[in-house]
């Protein structure tokens, strides 16, 4: 029997990964392993060093990013993840809008029944009057719910132009 693959949710590397892995391979200028060059200082515990010498411009080159780069990608960052809510909140605002629409149909539809029910409770007998009462309950109901998704949706759409907002200033 086969077993099943398992799938691994391991991050990706950041920029700071990148920027140690560089700074690593200056603090070791042969690397993190010694290809053909061979052991200098013969068999032991002593770290061994390259003859090489790092020029300037190398060096300078892994110097950590200025303050303001690094301002830029935690701002890079933040955009993303703004976008994200502002995606995610505009497809609740379409599924609250079609579920209000379908609400509202049918709100409309009890009303018709409970009308309907008044007028034949007027004229008919005791059943006709229990069920224009069963029929007047479902109305407000229908009316509840209906408020409840026009105030999430409304909830929704302020935290949109807030969030909007807030990356204008970015």
């Amino acid at each position: 029997m086969r077993t099943p693959a398992v799938e691994l949710n391991v991050p990706r590397p950041g920029p700071y990964l990148y920027l140690f892995l560089r700074e690593l391979s200056v603090a070791w200028p042969g690397g993190l392993t010694r290809k053909n060059g061979g052991d200098r200082t013969g068999s032991g515990i002593r770290t061994h060093t390259s003859f090489r010498t790092t020029d300037f411009e190398s060096a300078a080159s892994t110097v950590p990013p200025s303050r303001h780069a690094a301002d830029s990608m935690v701002r890079a960052g933040m955009t993303r993840r703004i976008e994200r809510k502002i995606f995610r909140i505009n497809d609740e605002i379409e599924r609250l809008l079609g579920e209000e629409k379908l609400v509202f149909e049918e709100l409309q539809y009890h009303r018709h029944i409970a009308d309907d029910a008044r007028r034949d409770a007027a004229v008919g007998n005791a059943d006709d009057r229990a069920f224009a009462r069963e029929t007047e309950r479902d109305v407000p109901r229908f009316e509840r719910a209906l408020s409840d998704l026009r105030r999430r949706r409304s909830d929704l759409e302020e935290e949109r132009t807030r969030l909007l907002n807030r990356l204008g200033e970015l």
